[in-house]
């Protein structure tokens, strides 16, 4: 209960291993077991190193917990050279104020927007800190001045680094915070993981997020029956596209979570408030209920970083 406690109220965490061979001592072993059930080591940046009675010694046990750490989908954000014991606690003191001086992103955003959903998670499952400030897009909060200033096109997402600089365009954003980590994959499964975000921006983002918003919000854009019967006809047309390529998959890229799962979950999986029928489509099902359950995502609702 004390370590579930202390990760949850932690942005990184700092792990010293002792020198046991090439493999994990049973009870270290045992105890990371615990930690990966908990889920709470989803996602967090992890800083390792073995902590021995004599640093000339090495620790050929260090690849195995960065192995068994990554499994778990943690960070292993540095892997740092043997240190004796006593100097561990140094480094967690030095890891901890780099930490603290990292400012943390702001991400301009609407509180039910699929694409700005997809920042959000990729965010948490980066560990990277930010803080939300809702734009209402219903109210024309996106053509304010100060916020046109961040994006000429006065839509959200936009999110905000400390230099002043604001990164617009969902997926652009997705690949600038992806790159050079695990979930954009090198190789031929980079492009996989791009054509699927450009299938999104064109089957989903531009026909799924068109009919939820118009159907949750008529009275702000009154639209005909026929235009949701079209884009009914063309995003099922999407949809049955993914449900086929993702039957005898986990992920819809590799073997591992990447921005295409996030970037296409969005809206997907809330397709049926705009008319979409997902009952036949069971592959398509089955990677929503694999999704859902990752730490990371959260109900769109669920937005602790918001600052109002």
């Amino acid at each position: 209960r004390a370590w579930r406690e202390a990760l949850r109220s932690s942005d990184a965490v700092f792990m010293a291993a002792p020198e046991y061979g090439h493999s994990l001592p049973g009870a270290l072993k045992n105890a990371i077991d615990w930690l990966i059930g908990s889920g709470e080591l989803y996602g967090k940046p992890v800083a390792i190193t073995a902590a021995v009675g004599d640093p000339r010694r090495g620790h050929r046990g260090l690849d195995a917990l960065a192995r068994t750490l990554r499994a778990a989908g943690a960070r292993v954000v540095h892997q740092l050279p043997t240190v004796a014991s006593d100097e561990a606690a140094g480094i967690v003191a030095v890891w901890r104020s780099l930490r603290a001086e990292e400012a943390p992103l702001v991400l301009h955003d609407y509180a039910i927007s699929g694409n700005g959903w997809k920042v959000r998670t990729v965010l948490r499952h980066l560990g990277r800190p930010f803080v939300i400030r809702w734009i209402d897009i219903l109210k024309g909060e996106q053509h304010a001045p100060d916020f046109v200033a961040k994006n000429p096109a006065s839509q959200i997402p936009v999110l905000e680094l400390p230099d002043g600089r604001c990164l617009r365009e969902s997926s652009a954003i997705l690949l600038a915070l992806a790159d050079g980590t695990e979930l954009l994959p090198d190789g031929p499964e980079r492009h996989e993981a791009l054509a699927w975000l450009s299938f999104e921006q064109t089957f989903v983002d531009g026909i799924v997020s068109r009919s939820i918003f118009r159907r949750l919000y008529p009275e702000v854009l009154p639209t005909p029956e026929a235009f949701f019967d079209a884009w009914r006809a063309e995003g099922t047309r999407g949809l049955e596209v993914l449900d086929r390529h993702l039957e005898g998959r986990s992920f819809v890229v590799g073997e591992a979570l990447s921005i295409a799962d996030i970037a296409l979950y969005a809206y997907t999986h809330r397709a049926p408030l705009g008319g979409f029928d997902l009952e036949p489509l069971a592959a398509l099902r089955a990677w929503h209920a694999r999704i859902a359950k990752l730490p990371a995502v959260r109900p769109i609702e669920d937005n602790p970083e918001a600052s109002r």
